[in-house]
């Protein structure tokens, strides 16, 4: 089933295109949950913050269609199974990168919060037909798997403690 496009949902797209960035997909048509999430989650950002998270949530949308799937599609039809593959995939793909960056870090945590806000904000609408405490569990689920987890995280080498006994032994002849 197809989520329709209702009118209210239009002009709130005409409006994020004409004050602020929005994602578009390769014939021109605006990606309409991250427009959506935009409007909802960063009108407060400056607007190259709004352009740097949708650069995330844009490789996100790629990576998925890459894979040959539809990330609107999943989410309007809260497809937690196409949605959980989609993230476990993403998050493989930056943890594999031949030089990884902080920026997949970012990535990551960027294009997690898109899926987890927008499945939070669907679940509340009556209309979508799905119980409640299903959609909360399986969030709950992928929020364990994969929020803590990072993509890079640079490793740190400290110089070695010396021990108090060892430094005196040193000083002394």
């Amino acid at each position: 089933v197809k989520p329709v496009l209702h009118a209210d949902a239009f002009r709130m797209l005409l409006k994020t295109r004409t004050h602020g960035p929005v994602l578009v997909d390769d014939i021109g048509l605006p990606r309409f949950w991250a427009a959506v999430w935009i409007l909802l989650h960063g009108s407060s950002l400056a607007i190259s913050t709004q352009k740097k998270k949708l650069g995330h949530i844009e490789a996100l949308y790629r990576h998925t269609e890459a894979l040959g799937g539809n990330l609107d599609d999943a989410l309007a039809e809260l497809d937690l199974d196409r949605l959980g593959n989609a993230l476990e995939s993403f998050f493989i793909a930056l943890r594999n990168l031949p030089e990884p960056t902080t920026t997949a870090a970012f990535r990551w945590d960027t294009a997690f919060h898109f899926v987890r806000d927008t499945c939070l904000r669907l679940e509340k609408n009556p209309a979508v037909g799905k119980k409640l405490n299903d959609i909360d569990e399986r969030m709950r689920r992928l929020d364990n798997l994969y929020l803590g987890l990072r993509p890079y995280r640079p490793r740190k080498w400290k110089k070695p403690r010396v021990s108090s006994l060892e430094a005196g032994s040193r000083t002394q002849p």
